[in-house]
């Protein structure tokens, strides 16, 4: 071997070098971290042999697997040069100074590939030479092969089981069908024949809705898009009520002590220019508030055309939508006396029940949970969005009532004011959609 003794010393401390049993600084390394060339002579010196000789045997093997290979389909051939692309990758990262271990792991991640994968393929070229890595890296696996048959009785009753809103598991399926067929002395394949029967033949939709249910399909559909760009401000409006996640000092009124609670806020926003246009805090959501924020609305910006309510009571109060005929809350009579929307000519539109996504007010909300609930004026007081996200210092104060709202005032005011918001007509704006009294 050619170069200096410290770089041959240097190659034989190498992990898979070994250390000299014997007396001495010497050390035993294998054959094969030696080059093609040296590992030829060795070989033809250690059995008496001329070096010089051609070995026919291994040029023989060498030809069989070039036919091999020339007689593969493009796909294998295309997964042959990946991998020898991926080898060359790690000598590329060895030639910069890192180990074999290190580059086999740093390809690896690249190529989302296990390192294991990757050492196995170096197997496969080790004394080989680099025209023929495509014939050793190339597939091997032989398809083709006969599929085996599921009786139909024992297959109605494993797809039967599989099937079932309690989702039991394949293998305890198989495990109950293979009881049966042994029973009626039947013969079944592996439980892998099973598994790949139901993905070809049952389709994933059936297998959602028979074990998830209706509600899991129709979150396998795609989202609808919904464009407002031939709406107009106050066109349509959506009203909803949000609970904020904020504990505040209520004053005494109204016969009631001062308490501390949770307030609700009923809002209304436009659904073309996505602003916030009225709200009213209260202790739960009812028809007063509703009331209340409409009369806001319209005081400050006009009578909408439209607007889309929640299905909850206090927006289907026979205060707010009485006379409508399509309500669906409370008795429908022909004598109740008209709403606060009915007698405006303001056409009601009813939300979808649980569905979230259909009122785009609830985009705002979600702003607003961050925004303005983890506010540094209600530090202490904020309750977090659910019993399990309460905060370090949960509950150690309250706000009073005027600050809570001065602050969410004040917040609402710069979410419609927001520049570089995607949502709607909102994307392109920059001083924001003019509304109009």
């Amino acid at each position: 071997m050619s170069g200096p003794r410290r770089k041959v010393g240097r190659c034989a401390t190498a992990p898979w070098a070994t250390r000299w049993r014997g007396s001495g600084p010497a050390g035993a390394a294998g054959w094969n971290i030696t080059p093609p060339c040296c590992r030829r002579r060795l070989g033809w010196s250690w059995c008496g042999a001329d070096w010089r000789r051609k070995p026919l045997s291994a040029t023989r093997h060498l030809v069989v697997n070039r036919d091999w290979y020339a007689t593969r389909s493009s796909k294998v051939k295309a997964e042959a040069e990946r991998r020898i692309r991926l080898l060359e990758q790690v000598e590329a990262a060895e030639r910069t100074g890192l180990n074999r271990s290190a580059a086999v792991a740093t390809v690896a991640i690249g190529a989302g590939i296990s390192g294991a994968t990757i050492w196995n393929w170096l197997g496969l070229v080790a004394g080989a030479v680099r025209t023929d890595w495509l014939p050793a890296l190339a597939p091997r696996q032989q398809g083709g092969g006969v599929d085996c048959t599921i009786d139909e009785d024992i297959w109605t009753i494993f797809k039967s089981d599989w099937l079932r809103p309690e989702k039991p598991t394949l293998s305890s399926c198989y495990r109950r069908a293979k009881s049966v067929a042994d029973d009626r002395g039947i013969a079944i394949p592996h439980l892998k024949t099973f598994q790949r029967k139901m993905e070809r033949e049952v389709p994933p939709a059936v297998v959602v809705a028979r074990r998830n249910g209706t509600e899991a399909v129709r979150r396998m559909l795609p989202a609808q898009r919904r464009s407002v760009a031939a709406l107009q401000a106050l066109e349509i409006v959506n009203i909803d009520g949000h609970k904020w996640d904020v504990f505040v000092k209520f004053p005494a009124s109204d016969g009631y002590r001062e308490r501390i609670a949770r307030p609700m806020m009923v809002a209304i926003a436009d659904i073309y220019s996505r602003k916030v246009l009225a709200w009213r805090f209260g202790d739960s959501e009812n028809a007063v508030l509703t009331r209340l924020a409409f009369g806001d609305l319209f005081q400050k910006w006009g009578i909408p055309e439209k607007v889309l309510l929640d299905n909850g009571r206090a927006f289907a109060s026979k205060w707010i939508t009485g006379g409508s005929k399509t309500r669906y809350r409370f008795k429908v009579r022909d004598d109740e006396p008209l709403g606060l929307l009915t007698q405006l000519k303001i056409q009601n539109m009813w939300a979808t029940p649980y569905r979230g996504q259909s009122k785009p007010i609830e985009r705002a909300f979600r702003d607003f949970c961050d925004a303005i609930a983890k506010h540094p004026a209600f530090s202490g007081a904020y309750t977090g969005n659910k019993p399990d996200a309460k905060p370090e210092n949960y509950g150690s104060t309250a706000v009073d009532f005027d600050l809570f709202q001065a602050v969410v005032a004040a917040g609402i005011a710069e979410h419609n004011a927001r520049q570089g918001r995607r949502g709607g007509v909102s994307r392109a704006r920059v001083p924001g959609v003019r509304m109009h009294r």
